[in-house]
């Protein structure tokens, strides 16, 4: 699969992603599922670095973080963390994918765009321990493999490995998402999941 513009707005303008529990208490947070521009085929991810404060260290994850008071919205607040985090101001959102609850009560909506590979990354050591190249291949590869098409795998079944690390929880929900509602812009048959 290679995402340009047009392709990616069709899977952000569809109607079909998980909305935004009505749940009180809970905290609001925003990542970004960001695609190399200049290529379309691979997503940048991140490995979390240690720490006490934060549960998830050394996971896959996209960058973003918690809405502040002082973000004027989510989407403010992703802009906002993805250059704190990565140094990157060259990102263009396309849209929402839906929302995603974590078992520790954060709703985490994820936004789709695009990044250019060509700007300098400089990664937040305090909360990165390196930037992860995803190729789009490799996860459309498992989805097929591991019939993950069509239906909603558990948590410990619904695993994406890249290079050294498995990306899994929230992430690999979103990354299932995305590939769930893409697949009928990029398959021939939907049936057999042919890719152009």
């Amino acid at each position: 699969m290679i995402f340009d513009s047009k392709k990616l707005t069709q899977v952000t303008n569809t109607p079909m992603h998980p909305v935004k529990p009505d749940i009180k208490g809970i905290k609001s947070a925003a990542t970004a599922l960001l695609i190399g521009k200049n290529t379309g085929d691979s997503i940048l991810g991140i490995l979390k670095a240690e720490s006490p404060k934060y549960p998830w260290g050394n996971q896959v994850a996209f960058p973003g973080g918690i809405v502040d008071e002082t973000d004027e919205s989510s989407l403010h607040a992703v802009l906002r963390e993805i250059h704190e985090e990565l140094g990157l101001k060259n990102v263009e959102i396309t849209g929402s994918i839906g929302h995603y609850m974590t078992i520790r009560n954060v709703c985490i909506e994820v936004f789709a765009g695009f990044y250019d590979e060509s700007e300098k990354i400089t990664p937040l050591e305090s909360e990165i321990s390196r930037v992860v190249n995803i190729p789009i291949s490799n996860l459309v590869n498992t989805h097929i493999d591991k019939n993950f098409s069509g239906r909603e795998p558990g948590l410990e079944e619904l695993l994406y490995p890249v290079e050294n690390l498995t990306i899994w929880g929230v992430t690999a929900r979103a990354i299932h998402h995305f590939l769930e509602i893409s697949f009928p812009i990029f398959c021939k048959n939907l049936k057999t999941q042919e890719i152009y």
